[in-house]
């Protein structure tokens, strides 16, 4: 029984080898899984910030396509009006006494000066009010619209001159619109 009593001891001190061998074994687990969680948890955090932020790229994203979609609206919009402005001023256009261009995002109708105004002269010319006749009643169609009306001169007269004749011209035309053709002053300005 001595040598069955050693065997045991024997055993026994292995076994507690074993054993610490072991904790030692699931102690360095123990570490390794904690470092693991706490990357494992800065993963998640990161990933957290990160679908914020992919969240708010969404919504931006989704904000600048409306308003692409709003522009280009308006764009077809302006399209369609140059398309119908220049049907309706065929006549005029083709005389070559007026002329449509885009400029700036805005739709100008330009006249030439001399065809309105005497050199130096605020006064409209007798033959230019037919032509802004015609001009108003196309222009009149365009209900909701605002137009503006914008007096040039020659660069001879210096600023001076220029200024106040370039504004008196475009007031002179304004006039004209509103009290002999009839346009809405609502929808001009000078």
């Amino acid at each position: 029984q001595l040598e069955a009593l050693g065997r045991c001891r024997a055993g026994a001190d292995e076994l507690k080898q074993q054993l610490e061998e072991c904790r030692a074994k699931l102690k360095r687990i123990a570490e390794s899984c904690g470092r693991s969680g706490a990357l494992l948890s800065q993963c998640e955090q990161q990933l957290g910030v990160e679908r914020a932020k992919l969240a708010a790229l969404k919504a931006e994203n989704a904000k600048l396509r409306a308003r692409v979609e709003a522009i280009e609206a308006q764009l077809n919009a302006l399209k369609a009006s140059f398309i119908r402005l220049k049907k309706q001023l065929a006549g005029l256009l083709s005389s070559g006494k007026l002329r449509l261009v885009v400029k700036d995002g805005l739709l100008v109708i330009q006249m030439q000066s001399d065809v309105l105004f005497d050199a130096g002269k605020s006064n409209l010319k007798p033959a230019a009010r037919p032509v802004l006749r015609d001009l108003a009643r196309v222009l009149k169609g365009f209900t909701g619209r605002r137009f503006q009306v914008a007096g040039h001169t020659d660069p001879s007269g210096g600023p001076a001159i220029n200024w106040p004749l370039s504004t008196a011209r475009a007031l002179s035309v304004v006039s004209f619109l509103v009290n002999s053709a009839g346009m809405s002053p609502k929808m001009l300005s000078a």
